[in-house]
């Protein structure tokens, strides 16, 4: 079985540390919305980076399209652990959704550029 990325276990662990820091203040409807937009833009870009993976994946050889579609599974699977987290972070209050900001950006920007280097294999 696959461990996971080093970043997403800290970016994980960040989401905890924000939400047990004691803070009880209620998210007001759209006040996060700034905080987090970039965010959700970030996972739009990946979306769609993902989507050209798969159709690139569909091309190759037999083992090079099995080795493509179980490391685009895999990306899958993180974007959606990812995602996961960003909504959490939406249910949270302002202060610890701006702490799991900098964490979710960060794991983002690595699974971004790992979907750009299966890409740069696939070609």
């Amino acid at each position: 079985m696959n461990r996971l990325p080093t970043w997403l276990v800290l970016a994980a662990l960040a989401l905890a540390a924000a939400a047990c820091d004691g803070d009880k203040e209620r998210p007001v409807s759209g006040a996060l919305a700034p905080v987090l937009a970039p965010l959700d833009a970030k996972v739009r870009g990946l979306d769609k980076k993902l989507a050209e993976l798969r159709k690139k994946t569909e091309s190759g050889t037999a083992q090079a399209r099995e080795e493509a579609q179980k490391k685009l599974q895999s990306l899958e699977a993180e974007r959606d652990a990812l995602k996961k987290k960003l909504e959490d972070a939406k249910a949270k209050s302002g202060s610890a959704a701006e702490a799991a900001k900098d964490g979710l950006s960060h794991a983002l920007d690595e699974l971004d550029r790992a979907a750009d280097r299966v890409s740069d294999q696939l070609k």
